[in-house]
């Protein structure tokens, strides 16, 4: 079974480690996901916008191994990275399924 963890935490012993001295996963949303001024309103109101220029993101989901799960590379392209790792597409198994709670 494959784990994934937001920041720098790359097995479940760095972020048992990491929450048990305090730290965290917020950062700034990387540049690689969007573009945080285009998207950023302080006005909780503004449609379309958010609030916050920060979060807690997983790492390299570019790597997201799209063949092994079966789903068309015109498919993959398109495909939210939260989507993919939080198990929304059929192929994929979440730990809530395995441990069925």
């Amino acid at each position: 079974m494959g784990c994934r963890f937001p920041g720098p935490a790359v097995n479940p012993a760095a972020y048992w480690s990491m929450l048990r001295e305090g730290g965290n996963a917020v950062r700034e949303v990387p540049a690689s996901r969007w573009n945080p001024d285009a998207y950023y309103s302080p006005d909780p109101d503004a449609p379309g916008k958010a609030v916050s220029r920060w979060g807690a993101f997983l790492g390299a989901v570019e790597w997201f191994d799209a063949e092994l799960f079966g789903i068309p590379p015109r498919q993959a392209v398109h495909m939210d990275p939260f989507r993919i790792c939080d198990g929304d597409h059929p192929h994929v198994v979440s730990l809530a399924d395995v441990l069925q709670v």
